[in-house]
């Protein structure tokens, strides 16, 4: 939706330029603004793109185990291990769970190869953590 708006900003610019139209509106400004716009999400893009190429580890397939009271993470060159009191939040979509770590850094565990038993077990071990954050589908 943002990136529809700035083409929209960009073709009233243009038409504006042109003549073609009147919106009221400073041709040269409003061009300006939606170049400025479109730059974010493509720098994001470009700098999240770099991020995944250099970083080994999120490339590789990763394992996930959960109990009561830890959640693991093993793939071909790491273990990890963290408290489950310790996660900021967890987010389901439908697709996904979301673990944050923090409010910015999130494991993405895929649903794909769970089944409707796995789903609701480890929907349950979510929901006995004390103070965690908690957005599930039910």
């Amino acid at each position: 939706m943002f990136t529809a708006l700035c083409f929209v900003l960009m073709v009233m610019g243009i038409l504006e330029y042109s003549g073609q139209t009147y919106f009221g509106l400073d041709p040269i400004f409003t061009l300006l603004f939606a170049f400025y716009l479109i730059f974010i999400p493509v720098m994001l893009y470009i700098k999240s793109t770099r991020n995944f190429a250099s970083n080994k580890r999120i490339q590789q397939p990763v394992i996930y185990e959960f109990t009561a009271d830890k959640m693991f993470s093993k793939g071909e060159r790491f273990n990890s291990e963290l408290a489950m009191d310790s996660l900021y939040r967890i987010e389901e979509t439908r697709d996904w769970f979301l673990v944050y770590q923090s409010k910015q850094v999130a494991n993405l565990i895929p649903k794909r190869e769970m089944t409707d038993a796995d789903l609701s077990d480890l929907r349950r071990i979510f929901r006995t953590v004390p103070g965690l954050k908690l957005k599930l589908r039910d």
